[in-house]
């Protein structure tokens, strides 16, 4: 089993699934579960006292805006569930293991491709090296249009993401690709799209197995 993410998203090309895949899920599963309990707990304190053991004469005020935040909570919970359902089919039945090499091949694989999900790439920023994962965006950045989903994702914000970068390279890869370090992806259009990816290219360290 390879577990060098650097070649993780140069294998994603051929469109198949790598075997780096369910540890990838499972991290992005974990990281949904995460989710459900910060979205959950903060909206239960308005329902903390509706329980079984309401006493006959009780009442509970539940206030309009707190009854339109649970209208809300269900729709993210919603859409949680189906982000899960999704994950779940790439893992398979029986033990498993997570190793941090093939979650971030994994992640470089997917973010390669094109990740739409702006939440998604920032998470495949959090798991790679700077080596590997600004050559996987530039990939990206060349071969698909995802990044026009990513309206509130800032430059800056995901190329300051990845581990290891440090602010003078960053700051060097901006002034390549003239862009402003608060321009958003999704207002970049192909030629700074372009310049970025070169950018990017060109100020990556070399990448370690």
């Amino acid at each position: 089993m390879r577990t060098c993410a650097g070649a993780g998203w140069e294998r994603g090309r051929s469109g198949a699934v790598s075997e780096e895949a369910p540890s990838w899920s499972l991290l992005q599963i974990a990281e949904l579960l995460r989710t459900g309990d910060d979205l959950l707990l903060p909206r239960l304190a308005a329902l903390h006292a509706v329980t079984p053991e309401l006493a006959n004469g009780d009442e509970i005020a539940v206030a309009a805006d707190e009854a339109a935040e649970l209208r809300m909570l269900a729709e993210a919970l919603a859409e949680v569930a189906g982000r899960l359902q999704t994950l779940i089919e790439d893992v398979p039945d029986g033990e498993l293991g997570v190793a941090y090499g093939e979650v971030a091949a994994g992640a470089a694989e997917d973010l390669g491709r094109g990740i739409i999900d702006p939440a998604r790439a920032l998470l495949a920023a959090r798991v790679l090296d700077v080596a590997t994962g600004w050559r996987a965006l530039a990939h990206a950045l060349r071969n698909a249009d995802t990044h026009a989903a990513w309206e509130r994702t800032t430059i800056a914000g995901l190329l300051g993401r990845f581990r290891g970068v440090d602010g003078r390279t960053l700051r060097r890869v901006l002034a390549a690709a003239e862009i402003d370090a608060d321009a958003a992806f999704a207002a970049c259009d192909e030629h700074a799209t372009a310049r970025l990816a070169a950018a990017l290219e060109e100020h990556a360290p070399a990448e370690r197995c």
